[in-house]
């Protein structure tokens, strides 16, 4: 008789699956997993701030789930297409708002491991120190100057022109980019807040993909 061979199934891993924003990545987070411990979490954290960026990572929400690669991978394939592109190395990266992102995750029904703000005063006085250094965008950083235009991520035919380091032209008046954003959402019966990078591109690439790019270059 001949053996039946039995399939394997997956192994199922408990886990964390975690959301973290970034105050100099305004408009994008990052979904990943790792260990089922609290400390799992923290290391993890602690390690991204070891990365090139200027502001230390912060948890917006976290749980454990019984299979976080599953978890994880749905909430990937589920946000696809808002993946920040041409950035190989962050392909955990979203252009979206956060609470979405958590409002899925709580759909697995995990046990909520977001750290609380039992802080320490060294991460304190660290968050503090972000905040103050936090600035406005700034189209130099990004290595735009004045006059370049910007089209509208949505619309091909919508179209904002560079005025001043932190303003551009639209419509005929001068405003942030976020306000431009807003400006078309809501004349499309959208009213809801918006972070103008994530909405305008150069070249085809948005500007908060471009400042993720060049970060880690």
């Amino acid at each position: 008789m001949k053996k039946i061979k039995k399939k394997k199934t997956a192994v199922r891993k408990e886990g964390i699956v975690y959301i973290l924003t970034n105050p100099s990545m305004q408009g994008l987070v990052k979904i990943g997993k790792t260990g089922p411990m609290a400390k799992d979490l923290e290391r993890r954290i602690k390690a991204l701030d070891n990365t090139n960026v200027a502001f230390p990572f912060e948890c917006y929400y976290a749980a454990k789930v019984t299979d976080a690669s599953y978890t994880e991978k749905k909430m990937h394939i589920a946000f696809s297409s808002m993946r920040v592109k041409r950035a190989r190395s962050r392909r955990e990266f979203f252009e979206m708002d956060a609470a979405h992102a958590k409002a899925a995750l709580m759909i697995a029904r995990g046990e909520d491991m977001t750290p609380r703000d039992d802080e320490t005063p060294k991460k304190k006085s660290r968050k503090a120190r972000s905040k103050t250094r936090r600035g406005n965008f700034k189209f130099s950083a990004l290595k735009l100057r004045r006059g370049m235009r910007l089209q509208y991520r949505m619309d091909p035919n919508e179209f904002c022109t560079i005025e001043s380091d932190t303003t551009v032209i639209f419509g005929g008046k001068e405003m942030s980019l976020s306000a431009a954003a807003g400006k078309i959402q809501k004349r499309r019966g959208r009213v809801q807040r918006v972070s103008g990078p994530n909405y305008w591109l150069y070249h085809g690439e948005t500007l908060k993909a471009r400042q993720l790019r060049m970060s880690n270059s």
